[in-house]
C-alpha cells in the first residue's frame, strides 16, 4: 500500500452511532395530543355539572311555581299530585339507579329518604304526601307546607 494512503486511513476515525433517542422532551404533537386530552375532560365535567345544575333550577322553578298556584288549602289533592309528579320526572331524569321508574309505595319512600341530609325528608311526610296523591281527599293527612319544604330539599339535594 502506497505510504500515503496508509497515514490517510490512519487518520480516520471509527464509525460513531448516534445517542439515543429521549423520550424527554416530548414532541410538539404529544404535547398537542395531552392538551387536546385534558381540554376535553374538562368540558365534559363542565357540561355534566352545568346539566345537573340546569336540572335543579326548573325543577325549583316549576315547584315555585306549584307553591304559587296551590297556594289555598282547599287544594291539597291537586298540590300532592303536582308534587309526586314533580318529584317523579327529576328522580327519572337525575337518578342513574336503573329502576327507579318501577318504584312504587314503601320502596318509592325508602329511596327518596335515603341519605337525607335534612329534617325535611322524613319518610311521614313523604308518606302523607304520597297517601293523599294517590288516595285523594278521603286519605288527605299531613301539612302542604312541609310537603314542599320535602320536594324542594329534596330537589336540592338529589338533582
Amino acid at each position: 500500500m502506497d505510504p500515503q494512503q496508509a497515514s490517510a486511513l490512519e487518520q480516520l476515525r471509527d464509525i460513531h452511532l448516534p445517542a439515543a433517542v429521549s423520550f424527554w422532551p416530548l414532541a410538539p404533537a404529544w404535547w398537542l395530543l395531552a392538551a387536546i386530552v385534558v381540554l376535553s375532560v374538562v368540558a365534559a365535567v363542565w357540561a355534566f355539572r352545568r346539566h345537573r345544575r340546569s336540572v335543579r333550577r326548573l325543577a325549583l322553578r316549576e315547584l315555585a311555581m306549584l307553591e304559587a298556584r296551590y297556594g289555598t288549602a282547599d287544594q291539597r289533592v291537586a298540590l300532592a299530585v303536582s308534587l309526586t309528579t314533580l318529584i317523579r320526572r327529576v328522580a327519572l331524569r337525575s337518578s342513574t339507579r336503573s329502576g327507579v321508574a318501577a318504584l312504587h309505595g314503601e320502596p318509592w319512600v325508602e329511596f327518596l329518604c335515603s341519605n337525607a341530609k335534612s329534617e325535611a325528608r322524613s319518610p311521614r311526610i313523604a308518606r302523607d304526601l304520597f297517601q293523599t296523591a294517590y288516595g285523594g281527599e278521603r286519605a288527605a293527612a299531613g301539612n302542604p307546607g312541609e310537603w314542599l319544604d320535602f320536594a324542594r330539599s329534596w330537589i336540592r339535594e338529589v338533582a
